[in-house]
């Protein structure tokens, strides 16, 4: 902001492999599904409690995790202590054929950061055609408010599981996200990337 002119400055998103997650269909699983490493900036505790209360009148719906990291025994014991035993699972490392795979089966993708940048994972849900539920945090938001999800604050439990809800109860707004996703991504999309890049060394070089 002080140090460089707004003018010399070139925003480059992360790019998302659209190739690597297709979208998949409008059948998909009653399933919650979540990306991330187990650390603290990932908001795991605030997503367990926030499931917790989502699940009470929809005992058939599923959270899945995917990742490893610090925080494993703390969050198994916390899914212990919420009685979400057999209704949350710690899938561990997953390849990234898995993770695409799991995208096109999962009904909603849950981001609970409490503190990000730009998450390439929402990328690769919004390619998968997932409904994204997210937190307002880093450029998260930018992403969701184009029509494929809905963002809520940081640690705010209710917000989230009440979100978790529209998105499984709405038909309409699960169908639009579903479907606005992958045209979102594509403009997120390797050979886009490339091209803004591709761009501004055409343009240096040729000064």
């Amino acid at each position: 902001e002080h140090a460089v002119p707004a003018e010399r400055l070139l925003y480059t998103p992360n790019g998302v492999d659209t190739a690597a997650f297709p979208p998949g269909n409008d059948v998909r699983a009653s399933r919650v599904l979540m990306v991330g490493s187990l650390r603290w900036q990932k908001g795991y505790p605030d997503a367990l409690a926030a499931f917790a209360s989502f699940k009470e009148l929809r005992p058939d719906w599923i959270l899945d995790i995917v990742g490893v990291g610090p925080l494993d025994e703390e969050l198994e014991s916390l899914a212990r202590d919420l009685n979400l035993e057999g209704s949350v699972r710690f899938l561990g490392m997953q390849s990234r054929e898995q993770v695409s795979a799991l995208m096109r089966e999962c009904r909603i993708f849950l981001l609970s950061s409490v503190s990000e940048g730009f998450p390439k994972v929402l990328l690769e849900a919004a390619a998968s055609g997932i409904p994204i539920v997210t937190t307002d945090v880093g450029s998260c938001r930018d992403l969701a408010e184009r029509g494929v999800g809905l963002t809520i604050q940081p640690a705010d439990t209710k917000a989230m599981a009440a979100a978790l809800e529209s998105m499984a109860d709405d038909e309409e707004l699960w169908r639009s996200s579903a479907r606005r996703g992958p045209d979102v991504a594509k403009e997120y999309s390797w050979a886009a990337t490339a091209r803004i890049l591709h761009e501004a060394y055409t343009e240096v070089l040729s000064r």
